[in-house]
């Protein structure tokens, strides 16, 4: 009886083990390394059109500021829409001013700035008037860039924009050789690593986000553009007065960014 008990005691540590080393591995990201093996997504030019969707006002900056501000340098046409009006606490005007600051230091004009002020977060019951706008912004912009929310993002905001995004590709026939059609994410539980300001370290994807359908793509930033993302992202001070999104956004200040290349 003694040894059969002492048997299930080792099995049932083996298996807590085994459950540790799982979770650490499904949910941790890429070591720093892994970042030399990524693909460089290509650099803006001149001629690109770049149709930027940003679930609330910083996500753009966090997720895309540094390509955003060299795509501006190089000269190529930027839209940025806006989806919802980050009023959950009432910040709704604070917000939106952020926003154009931010914005503007990238370089983009106010004119290519599209407010749609959907209820933060809400998305989810605007589905069917979210993916008619999304249709006509990429029917009238004709973009040959489209950046979005990953559809895995653990926000709900980010995911619906991210779902709507991509149905509208595909019902309009693109299958990503189109235009580059780029996923970024945000909100994810182990995803940046550290949450924490480590300008020197580079983004890496979750290793549970892998899969050989998906090519996950390194921006990498110079000092100059790195410098303006940074600056910009010091806009949000109503998001920095937050202890627990301070470390989230100063996590995006590193030597790249990071996006996930969708085909369809």
């Amino acid at each position: 009886m003694g040894r059969h008990r002492l048997y299930v005691a080792l099995t049932a540590i083996l298996l807590m083990v085994g459950g540790y080393v799982y979770h650490g591995y499904a949910y941790s990201v890429l070591p720093q390394p892994a970042y030399y093996l990524l693909r460089d997504m290509p650099s803006p030019k001149a001629t690109d059109r770049i149709l930027c969707f940003s679930p609330h006002p910083d996500d753009e900056t966090i997720a895309a500021g540094g390509y955003l501000c060299l795509a501006r340098r190089a000269g190529a046409e930027v839209r940025i829409v806006l989806a919802t009006d980050g009023n959950r606490h009432g910040l709704k005007d604070l917000r939106y001013q952020e926003f154009r600051r931010a914005t503007g230091i990238l370089g983009i004009p106010e004119k290519n700035l599209v407010f749609w002020g959907y209820p933060d977060g809400h998305l989810r019951a605007y589905r069917l008037p979210l993916k008619s706008r999304i249709a006509w912004e990429i029917n009238n912009f004709s973009p040959t860039v489209v950046l979005y929310p990953h559809p895995a993002d653990h926000h709900s905001d980010h995911a619906v924009l991210g779902e709507m995004v991509e149905e509208v590709l595909k019902e309009q026939g693109y299958t990503g050789k189109e235009c580059l059609a780029c996923r970024y994410l945000v909100h994810h539980r182990y995803f940046p690593q550290p949450k924490a300001l480590a300008r020197q370290g580079y983004l890496l994807p979750p290793v549970a986000m892998l899969s050989f359908d998906v090519q996950w793509l390194k921006f990498p930033l110079p000092a100059e553009v790195l410098h303006c993302k940074a600056e910009a992202i010091e806009q949000y001070r109503t998001q920095l007065r937050n202890p627990f999104l301070r470390p989230l956004l100063h996590s995006f200040i590193r030597q790249n960014e990071l996006f996930a290349r969708w085909t369809a």
